[in-house]
């Protein structure tokens, strides 16, 4: 629904009770698990009137919004159908100052953007975290690295947020899912004039319709966000071409010095590389052909770290099922990885497994994209992880802990099987003969699939 604060509010975050053990999940089963999750939670839903501090906020904050947009006019590129005019649109912004992972489910946006206005400019927003991937994007013209945790406004965040305000964006998509204040900020900064999109927040809609005159409605629980983002521009945007059908899978861009060194460490490791796929992209700046395949040992990545602490691995309960995978794969190479502050926690777990084929994985982000194009199975908790095994199609088995994660954050584009924790304080309590059913479903799904 859009149109001047016109949608109804979208259901907020919670997690539900669990039960007693941990469950897996097929992607076949998460519709209908969405669907129950999301009725239960209707039903203990109590609705909660503002505190006095709180209807102070809202009204400063509502004063403040309409003095932000008191020089844009509304409806000056809105087309025969209501939605804005594909035709007037030269350049548009994305605000995507979070993670990873949010920046690969956006990519799905990126897809339909490109097709309906192919020759506007789209930029982004970026994060320290999300950046170095972004900025390769063919899709993208220019990124504007900002820290995601800013509260206070530097010179530092001023800067980049001073050079996207001169490009004078006609449409701006604000994706990021919390914080709407300082999204709505930033964007009635960076560009005034332009037609301001954001997703419906349910309890101040009529707030932040000062500045996002574009708001589009979302059904918590059922709606995976890679799709939500995709709508932000479907529902508000009139294309001038055909455009892609939805739900649209996230792509994965690749750098090419990025391969090149991931080559080397291939060949010198001794293992194959089976070649990219069809939704892994060649970054801008890439001279040479798509890669070659060529021949080596199969092997299969584990990690065990995430951003939330709820969601890391512990590594000895990471090396539980490491020790497994080893065993029952002995053609195989195991990798286990995290990020690069918990290379002690991975020591640990690969000293645990105490087998030659149980390896460390310590690379650059960028090379780790890469990595993963190839690998016969990824497990990995709910994180970043997850969506770049997904976009390169590979087999994943991930470790969720709260049931509204596995309904909006699941991965797309690929097989996979996920393992539900009893209790969404941890993953950690996700018994190791859980995870080892998990992936034995998996290769039994993936025999069946085969030609």
């Amino acid at each position: 629904m859009l149109g001047r604060a016109r949608a109804v509010g979208r259901l907020p975050y919670l997690c539900l009770p669990m039960p007693d053990d941990s469950i897996i999940i097929t992607p076949e089963q998460i519709p209908d698990l969405a669907l129950a999750w999301k009725q239960a939670y209707d039903r203990g839903r109590s609705e909660r009137a503002p505190s006095l501090v709180e209807r102070l906020r809202n009204r400063l904050r509502h004063r403040y919004f309409r003095r932000l947009a008191r020089t844009f006019v509304a409806g000056t590129r809105t087309g025969p159908d209501g939605r804005i005019d594909g035709a007037t649109i030269r350049r548009i912004l994305l605000v995507r100052y979070d993670a990873l992972g949010d920046y690969i489910c956006s990519t799905g946006l990126i897809t339909w953007l490109r097709a309906a206005v192919p020759d506007a400019e789209i930029d982004m927003i970026t994060s320290p975290r999300n950046d170095s991937v972004a900025r390769i994007d063919p899709n993208l013209t220019e990124t504007f690295a900002v820290d995601y945790q800013f509260r206070q406004v530097r010179a530092s965040t001023l800067e980049p947020l001073r050079r996207a305000r001169e490009k004078d964006y006609d449409v701006v998509l604000g994706l990021a899912m919390t914080r709407m204040s300082k999204l709505a900020s930033l964007s009635a900064y960076v560009a005034p004039l332009a037609e301001k999109v954001a997703l419906l927040h349910r309890e101040r809609a009529h707030i932040y319709g000062e500045v996002f005159t574009w708001q589009v409605e979302r059904i918590g629980w059922v709606d995976h966000w890679a799709n939500s983002f995709t709508r932000t521009a479907s529902e508000t945007i009139a294309p001038l071409g055909p455009t892609p059908p939805l739900p649209i899978a996230p792509y994965i861009v690749l750098g090419e010095e990025a391969w090149s060194a991931t080559e080397q460490f291939m060949r010198s490791e001794g293992l194959g590389f089976i070649g990219f796929g069809e939704r892994a992209l060649l970054g801008r700046g890439w001279s040479g052909p798509a890669p070659e395949p060529f021949d080596g040992a199969r092997y299969s990545v584990l990690n065990i770290s995430a951003f939330g602490v709820e969601r890391q691995w512990a590594p000895e309960r990471a090396a539980e099922v490491a020790r497994s995978i080893v065993e029952r794969r002995p053609e195989e190479i195991l990798y286990i990885t995290g990020v690069p502050a918990e290379m002690a926690q991975v020591d640990a777990a690969v000293t645990a497994v105490g087998d030659a084929r149980c390896r460390r994985l310590s690379l650059p982000l960028q090379q780790f994209f890469c990595v993963l194009a190839s690998a016969a199975l990824v497990v990995s908790p709910d994180t970043a992880t997850v969506h770049i095994a997904a976009a390169h199609g590979r087999p994943v088995v991930g470790l969720y802990g709260e049931k509204v994660k596995v309904a909006e954050w699941h991965p797309i584009g690929t097989e996979f099987v996920l393992v539900l924790s009893h209790d969404e304080r941890t993953i950690n309590v996700i018994p190791t003969a859980r995870v080892l059913e998990a992936i034995d479903l998996l290769e039994r799904r993936l025999a069946r699939s085969r030609p």
